[in-house]
C-alpha cells in the first residue's frame, strides 16, 4: 500500500506524537526491567548531523529492547545548537553507558560517518541507522535470531 506524498508529513508527525515523543522515550528508558546491558547483544550505530531534535525517534525502540547492548550517535561536525540538543537528550534519560556520543568537528558525509560509528561500537554485531530511522521490536528479534543461528 502506498501512502500519498501529501499525507506523509502528518503520519510522520502522528508517530512521532505516539511512539515518539520525548516524555514516552524517558518513560520507557525509566522501565528498569528492560535496561539492562546484556554482553551478547549487538551495537546500534546512528549517524548524526544536524538532527537533534529528531534524536528521539531512533531511541525510542532501541532502549526497551533487551538484545540492544548499546546505542552510539556519532555527531558529523554538527551546529552547536543542534549538537547540544542531542547530548542533552541523551544527557536526559540516563541510561549510563547503553547510550553514548562521539563526536568530530569536521563534517566528512555520510559513509565516513557511519562506517566511524561502527567503529566505536563494541558489539560483534552492528546495525546502522540514520538518525531519522528507527528499527521496531520485530526487526529486532529477527536480527536476535539470525545472530543466534551463527
Amino acid at each position: 500500500m502506498s501512502v500519498p506524498r501529501k499525507c506523509a508529513p502528518l503520519l510522520s508527525r502522528l508517530h512521532d506524537a505516539i511512539f515518539c515523543s520525548r516524555g514516552r522515550v524517558r518513560y520507557q528508558a525509566a522501565c528498569g526491567q528492560r535496561i539492562v546491558p546484556r554482553t551478547d547483544g549487538i551495537s546500534v550505530a546512528i549517524a548524526h548531523y544536524n538532527r537533534g531534535r529528531l534524536a528521539h525517534r531512533p531511541v525510542c525502540n532501541l532502549l526497551n529492547h533487551d538484545f540492544v547492548r548499546e546505542v552510539v550517535f556519532f555527531d558529523d561536525g554538527s551546529r552547536a545548537d543542534e549538537l547540544a540538543h542531542l547530548k542533552s537528550f541523551v544527557t536526559s534519560l540516563a541510561a549510563g553507558d547503553r547510550l553514548r556520543v562521539e563526536t568530530r568537528s569536521q563534517n566528512l558525509g555520510a559513509q565516513a560517518t557511519k562506517l566511524d560509528a561502527v567503529e566505536a561500537c563494541l558489539s560483534e554485531w552492528v546495525l546502522v541507522l540514520d538518525s531519522d530511522n528507527t528499527a521496531f521490536p520485530g526487526y529486532l528479534d529477527a536480527l536476535s535470531l539470525l545472530r543466534n543461528k551463527h
